[in-house]
């Protein structure tokens, strides 16, 4: 999902409405309540991948595998630059393919499959 924020961009899987954060981050210790199960989009973040253009000042398309890709992220992110770790665009979207290609694979029976 995307959202703004102060006129920066926040990518999150859901959001609570009063305050724009993840719905499953804990409120009293800052940390994911999910992380043991690492969703695919939570993989992803602070990134987001699309197949056309948010019409941000300064986009530019990149190419992977034959396709035009956008690559974004969410400036809030506090992790943006730090570490030693660090991810490449293709891994991104690598992510961001393979995500788009389980979310069009999944119906609203077996999303409820999932619930």
């Amino acid at each position: 999902m995307l959202s703004m924020d102060s006129g920066k961009i926040r990518f999150v899987l859901s959001y609570r409405e009063w305050d724009l954060g993840c719905i499953f981050q804990d409120l009293e210790t800052g940390k994911c309540k999910i992380h043991d199960y690492n969703p695919l989009v939570c993989q992803l973040y602070p990134f987001m991948v699309s197949h056309k253009p948010l019409g941000i000042e300064g986009e530019e398309a990149f190419e992977y595998r034959g396709e035009k890709l956008w690559l974004y992220y969410d400036e809030s992110c506090p992790g943006v630059g730090e570490g030693e770790e660090i991810i490449n665009m293709k891994e991104i979207a690598a992510l961001g393919v393979k995500f788009k290609e389980e979310l069009d694979k999944t119906d609203l029976e077996g999303f409820n499959s999932l619930l």
